[in-house]
């Protein structure tokens, strides 16, 4: 599916566009020829934004731990209080594109430089997350674990095979947050 080049191609298109092949196809279809094509671009166009396949990897899991990670957690703290802020991270986890976060994982599995990032995001990820905890039950050691194990469900859930669908997975961190929520009026 190549779309049509009626307009210049920022580096976020091919950004985007890779996220998609990878999340369609995995790492292996992820290749200069494949991205050119579905954006209809000449190789000078990948190449005058990002120099070398390497460097688009790199610039690729950058976009993604920007847009899967830090926006969301920016879009969270807005949010106000610390269980204001894990409901609005509850809603953001079930709008994450699964292929997409299936994808990096079984890239980081083969790949130095995908691990580095995975690991730099997963810990990210539950620093937040743990602070959110920390700020709602006031013990230390119960914030780890509830950290742990909630994402333990977030990641958990989307690498079940066969995967459940996304309604499915909703449910499931649905499930948590309210049994949490539970958890949380009965202290």
């Amino acid at each position: 599916m190549t779309e049509k080049n009626n307009k210049r191609r920022s580096k976020k298109d091919l950004l985007e566009a890779g996220l998609n092949i990878l999340a369609r196809f995995g790492e292996g279809a992820l290749t200069i020829d494949s991205l050119c094509k579905k954006l209809g671009v000449t190789k000078g166009s990948f190449y005058h934004h990002f120099g070398s396949r390497k460097e688009f990897s790199r610039q690729l899991l950058e976009h993604w731990a920007q847009e899967h990670t830090q926006r969301y957690i920016e879009l969270c703290k807005q949010a106000g209080s610390a269980t204001d802020s894990f409901c609005t991270l509850d809603a953001l986890a079930q709008e994450i594109d699964d292929d997409v976060e299936v994808a990096v994982r079984a890239w980081a599995l083969r790949d130095p430089l995908a691990r580095e990032h995975q690991e730099h995001v997963d810990l990210a990820r539950m620093e937040y997350l743990n602070k959110l905890y920390l700020g709602m039950v006031e013990d230390a050691e119960l914030a780890a674990l509830l950290t742990q194990l909630g994402y333990a469900i977030f990641v958990g859930s989307r690498q079940i095979m066969p995967r459940p669908d996304k309604a499915r997975i909703g449910e499931l961190i649905g499930l948590w947050t309210t049994m949490f929520k539970q958890y949380l009026e009965g202290e």
